[in-house]
């Protein structure tokens, strides 16, 4: 089992984001990625609500593959099925997405923080993490897993439209043992 020295180590704060980093860790073995089929949603039991997947279909599109009810919540709407950062103009998706396949192609985590900004003004500091996953199928797409949490551990009830926007994000990719992107 990872140790709590490993997980500090990557800078984490969220409980979710921490336990889907030690999990991953110990599932993947002696590899760089585990496989889809690796990931024991039991051990990840309290932390569900506040995980995702994205297929990876190309550099520039990643499509939810499964979102935790804890998404649904804070966003107000059920994000499985739609693309990544839907929200955001063109290039920054394109370019956040492109981000991504980083971390799949290296192999290495990506952390970013930002701020969602409801419509009432109120503001949620979010930390998200992303691993890469082997999909089952050999033939499958590369599979990201996730976690967003709030830093302060608020759960959000919204309704479709509550959020505003995000603020600028801050993001830096994790030396999982295989090394990061260059910039």
């Amino acid at each position: 089992m990872t140790d709590e020295a490993e997980l500090d180590r990557h800078g984490l704060e969220t409980g979710p984001s921490r336990l889907l980093l030690g999990h991953w860790l110990d599932v993947r073995g002696e590899e760089p990625v585990p496989r889809r089929a690796d990931i024991d949603p039991g051990a990840l039991k309290w932390a569900l609500p506040h995980i995702f997947m994205l297929n990876m279909v190309a550099a520039d599109t990643a499509i939810y593959r499964l979102v935790g009810t804890a998404h649904r919540a804070r966003w107000g709407i059920e994000l499985t099925g739609h693309v990544w950062g839907e929200f955001l103009d063109i290039g920054q998706r394109v370019d956040r997405t492109r981000r991504l396949w980083r971390a799949v192609d290296q192999p290495c985590g990506f952390t970013a923080r930002y701020d969602v900004v409801f419509a009432s003004g109120a503001h949620d500091p979010v930390e998200t993490l992303l691993l890469p996953l082997r999909p089952n199928d050999p033939s499958g797409c590369p599979i990201l897993i996730g976690t967003g949490n709030s830093r302060r551990q608020i759960e959000w009830v919204n309704q479709p439209g509550s959020v505003a926007s995000r603020t600028a994000e801050q993001f830096r990719f994790l030396d999982l043992g295989y090394g990061i992107p260059a910039n």
